[in-house]
């Protein structure tokens, strides 16, 4: 399922889908089944932008975007349906677990390490080794564990 955040105003529910061929994510409203809007992800130098996996806050207040042509994640603002902060992480992103609380988002890359963001400051807070490039990404309920996928199991 796609993303969801708060309507802004409208208090309605939006989805946001990644459209990688087209270096934009299409804001999407589930009621009447139509396009909204796009929100144009930022070129990093002559690489031209490949949303990937995307994550919500639980609060509806950003979307994260794995952008995986310029190893970033791009903060999208859903009241103004724009992107925002960019987050460089030196690692293609793939899929994302965010904690119950919002404050952290636990990322699967192309290296060894789990790469953890602060969702409030919009950076790299840190890394857990994981021995391998990790891919899904799953959190539990209570927030108390991630899980993530890897070439070598769970």
């Amino acid at each position: 399922s796609a993303p969801r955040g708060s309507g802004g105003s409208t208090g309605r529910p939006i989805a946001f889908i990644s459209n990688m061929m087209l270096g934009n994510v299409t804001v999407f409203d589930p009621a009447t089944q139509k396009a909204e809007g796009e929100v144009v992800m930022p070129r990093v130098g002559a690489r031209l932008p490949f949303p990937g996996p995307l994550a919500a806050l639980p609060d509806g207040s950003k979307v994260y975007v794995a952008n995986l042509n310029s190893e970033s994640l791009v903060a999208i603002d859903v009241a103004s349906r724009s992107a925002g902060a960019r987050i460089p992480l030196q690692q293609v992103p793939q899929e994302m677990a965010v904690t119950p609380d919002g404050r952290l988002l636990f990322v699967a890359n192309d290296g060894s390490a789990v790469i953890v963001v602060d969702s409030e400051r919009d950076a790299e807070v840190g890394r857990i080794e994981v021995g391998a490039p990790s891919a899904g990404a799953a959190m539990a309920p209570d927030g108390s564990q991630a899980w993530f996928s890897t070439a070598e199991g769970v």
